[in-house]
């Protein structure tokens, strides 16, 4: 359910407008039903943090540039950066965007991606996914501004007064 309501809120963020605030490589839209944090690199790769005000949820998703995920299948990434390296698994999920839609990792256990996230403000934060042959893909990131659009993202959802933010920074 909360994931549905993700994809419709990414969708409406095209269809009526977002307010926009800069965070360093970060930038924070949100509308009456989504607030997300997103930043892309120059390859056009994406990495985000997205909440729902409908729901007590946020998630955590990457998408490679030109990289192509099956609905529903399941993905294992590798992430360094934030003083830790890691694996993570993720789902592929149809998110709303632009002219049509678009399809992302969403990461399964997006504690630990937080903490390392967290961790990564002011560097660099590095991704890798299985192309599906004997390839890796690679996107990095700047993280600059990272801890200031996820506090924006979670204030702003704590605003409408549907939760409590202090358990989002919670072990870092």
């Amino acid at each position: 359910m909360f994931r549905r309501i993700i994809t419709l809120g990414i969708v409406v963020f095209c269809l009526i407008g977002s307010s926009l605030a800069h965070a360093g490589d970060w930038v924070v839209e949100s509308n009456r039903d989504i607030t997300e944090a997103i930043t892309r690199n120059s390859n056009g790769s994406a990495l985000g943090y997205a909440c729902s005000r409908a729901s007590d949820e946020c998630l955590f998703f990457f998408t490679p540039n030109k990289l192509k995920c099956t609905e529903g299948s399941h993905y294992t990434v590798l992430i360094n950066g934030g003083n830790h390296n890691n694996s993570q698994s993720t789902v592929c999920r149809r998110l709303g965007a632009g002219d049509g839609h678009e399809f992302a990792n969403v990461f399964e256990n997006s504690n630990d991606l937080r903490k390392q996230l967290l961790n990564a403000d002011d560097s660099t934060i590095g991704i890798a996914r299985g192309t599906g042959s004997d390839e890796f893909t690679v996107s990095k990131f700047g993280m600059r501004g990272f801890q200031s659009a996820f506090d924006k993202v979670n204030r702003q959802r704590g605003e409408r007064g549907d939760r409590n933010d202090r358990n989002d920074r919670n072990d870092r």
